[in-house]
């Protein structure tokens, strides 16, 4: 009886192993879409992925710095519908923060900026379905929104929108 559970089981245990092998580079895909930003400095992009019969999550990362400035991007491929508030035009300012979501490019863009600081986030949202969403997200420092937001801009977003449909 063990040897036919072992039968059974060993090809099993490769396929799982097998399945975990071609999933696990996935971010290889996404880390040369995070090129170069002309005059910021940069290393090497890395990636991670994670996934399960329930959920997945594929990211790369990249951190800039030009001076004092900073950006930390991330592509991120993740399991869970995007939340259709955030995909109409919008924007609130007070004393400390400034926040608006809009379409740039063809994208729905959200900033976040806090005042005190000079620093906050730019999420771009590249793709959804019901099952999963991918995003830009960009946090920043020793800026304001704007010139963040000129910066990433040079990324090929349309490349990266192409990539992670793929991927959802």
């Amino acid at each position: 009886m063990k040897q036919l559970i072992s039968l059974f089981l060993a090809p099993l245990a490769l396929l799982l192993v097998l399945a975990g092998v071609a999933y696990a580079d996935q971010h290889d895909r996404l880390t040369p879409l995070l090129g170069g930003i002309e005059g910021w400095e940069a290393p090497p992009a890395k990636g991670m992925s994670l996934a399960s019969a329930q959920m997945k999550m594929i990211s790369a990362r990249r951190t800039y710095t030009k001076g004092d400035k900073a950006i930390n991007l991330s592509l991120l491929v993740n399991s869970g519908p995007v939340m259709d508030s955030d995909l109409q035009e919008s924007s609130f300012e007070d004393q400390l923060n400034r926040i608006s979501v809009k379409q740039v490019k063809g994208f729905w863009v959200k900033t976040t900026h806090g005042k005190n600081n000079n620093s906050g986030q730019v999420l771009v949202h590249l793709a959804s379905n019901e099952m999963a969403n991918a995003l830009l997200l960009a946090t920043y420092s020793k800026m304001d929104e704007a010139e963040a937001l000129a910066e990433i801009e040079n990324l090929n977003w349309g490349a990266m929108k192409a990539v992670v449909a793929s991927m959802l």
